[in-house]
C-alpha cells in the first residue's frame, strides 16, 4: 500500500495520518478513508471517471486538491443531514436563494453556489417534501405521502438489522 500520509480524502477533507484505514478508487486512484467511502457509497470523484482523469498526488500536502474541495464540502454536508434524518421524525431544511443575484462573481463565490446548487437539488431528490417561497408566497414543487415514507424507511432499517433507529448516544 502506498503512504497517503499528508494528502486529503476528497470526501472529509481531512489529512490522512499514519494508521488511516485507506482505500483507494479503482477507477482514478484517489485515496479515501474506508468509512468516507462507504458512507458515499462510491468514489467522491465520480463525476470524472467518465473523462479518465486519474488521481495525481500534489507535491504540497498541507491543502486539499482544490478540485476536491466542493464536493467534499457537497457530501459533508449531505452526510451531516442524512445523519440528522436517522435521528429524527422529521427534518426541515431551509436554504436561500443565491442565484438571483444576476451577477457574475468569480472564483469561491461561484464554486459556493455551484455546492449550494448541487446541494439543493440532491437534497430534493431525497425529500418527502419541496417548497420554494416566492416573494412570501409557498410554491409546493413536491409533495410525497409522509407516511409512506416513514414506512419505506422503517423497512430499510428492519432489512439493515437495525429494528428501531436511534441517535447515538440517545438512551432507549
Amino acid at each position: 500500500m502506498s503512504n497517503y500520509t499528508g494528502y486529503h480524502c476528497p470526501v472529509c477533507g481531512k489529512a490522512f495520518v499514519q494508521g488511516d484505514d485507506v482505500v483507494v478508487c479503482p477507477d482514478c486512484g484517489a485515496p479515501h478513508h474506508r468509512e468516507c467511502y462507504r458512507r458515499l457509497g462510491h468514489c467522491a470523484l465520480e463525476d470524472k471517471h467518465a473523462s479518465g482523469a486519474q488521481w495525481q498526488p500534489q507535491e504540497d500536502r498541507r491543502e486539499p486538491d482544490p478540485v476536491c474541495w466542493g464536493r467534499a464540502t457537497e457530501e459533508r454536508i449531505l452526510a451531516g443531514i442524512c445523519r440528522l434524518a436517522e435521528c429524527a421524525a422529521e427534518v426541515t431544511v431551509v436554504t436561500d436563494d443565491v442565484f438571483s443575484g444576476g451577477l457574475s462573481y468569480g472564483g469561491e463565490t461561484e464554486e459556493y453556489m455551484k455546492v449550494l446548487g448541487n446541494v439543493n437539488r440532491r437534497l430534493a431528490e431525497l425529500a418527502g417534501g419541496v417548497t420554494e417561497v416566492v416573494f412570501g408566497i409557498p410554491v409546493c414543487l413536491k409533495k410525497e405521502s409522509v407516511e409512506r415514507l416513514k414506512k419505506e424507511n422503517a423497512e430499510r432499517a428492519v432489512s439493515r438489522g437495525e429494528g428501531e433507529q436511534r441517535c447515538a448516544g440517545s438512551e432507549a
